[in-house]
């Protein structure tokens, strides 16, 4: 177990608090909910996961803390390259005040790494119930189209500038896929570095 059994239950309480504050925050109008809720929902899910199927992002990190650099880099890096596409050609833009040059920073090094930290914990959550990869990375991929598009329609985080609703519909769509296969790479590699399955054990197909 990583950790106390106080640092886990203060874990999960603040989790599950940051949880109901997105709720809340929803059903008042904020554009803040998300921020709460990216940022509440790992942190429930890696304490279940850790407790449930011994693997979570802190639970790796915690053992292999040269890992940390490596896996912010790539969340945030990730996230640069979405801003990158999001900014020059100005395809969409965020509701103030989680919109520009500041905004695009906070993006980058604290929402992104937080959304891919999200999605890791619950492909190890989807995963673990399926007992399949594949199935496991669906179902994450659903969970994140999910939360970040219904919502959306009722609240918009983000509004749209190009009148091409089939293109830009296609590239939200490849850009989902292509975040979720990201966190699952990441979750790949972090399971064979750490010895609990070889490569040949098997990767993203079962």
């Amino acid at each position: 177990m990583i950790g106390s059994n106080r640092t886990a239950k203060l874990q999960i309480i603040a989790g599950v608090v940051l949880l109901l504050l997105a709720a809340l925050l929803l059903l008042l109008g904020s554009i803040f909910w998300y921020l709460a809720f990216v940022a509440g929902g790992p942190l429930l899910l890696s304490r279940l996961n850790q407790e449930t199927w011994q693997m979570s992002l802190p639970g790796y990190l915690h053992h292999r803390r040269r890992a940390i650099l490596p896996v912010y880099a790539v969340f945030a890096g990730t996230g640069s390259a979405v801003e990158l596409v999001r900014v020059l050609p100005d395809l969409w833009e965020y509701a103030d005040p989680l919109n520009g040059v500041l905004a695009s920073t906070i993006w980058i090094g604290a929402i992104y790494p937080l959304f891919f930290w999200l999605i890791f914990e619950s492909f190890v959550l989807f995963k673990g119930i399926t007992g399949k990869s594949s199935l496991g990375a669906l179902l994450a991929l659903a969970f994140l189209i999910l939360w970040n598009d219904v919502p959306n329609l009722f609240l918009p985080l983000w509004t749209v500038n190009k009148p091409e609703p089939i293109f830009m519909r296609v590239l939200f769509a490849t850009g989902y896929i292509l975040e979720a296969l990201i966190a699952v790479l990441v979750y790949e590699f972090l399971v064979v570095d750490s010895g609990q399955r070889t490569p040949q054990d098997g990767g993203l197909l079962p």
